[in-house]
């Protein structure tokens, strides 16, 4: 998972804050970081740009983990 963190975010993104993406995302939730990692990398390859990718994988983890506990809950 770190592998394709690095892929997405850069090395040194992942070098100063590898411990915070361990701890918030890669433990509790990496079926969502996953989608995360994977739509972002669909967007690319699409020509999209975002400009802020580290933001927008916790965003959009978050909110696949938060529709999980709701679909799971139901």
């Amino acid at each position: 998972m770190l592998d394709r963190l690095r892929e997405a975010v850069g090395e040194e993104d992942v070098r100063q804050w590898g411990g915070y993406w361990v701890k918030h995302f890669i433990r509790p939730m990496p079926h969502a970081l996953g989608v995360a990692l994977d739509e972002l990398h669909a967007r690319r390859q699409e020509g999209g740009r975002i400009t802020n990718p580290a933001k927008w994988l916790q965003s959009t983890a978050l909110h696949v983990e938060q529709a999980r506990v709701v679909h799971r809950n139901q």
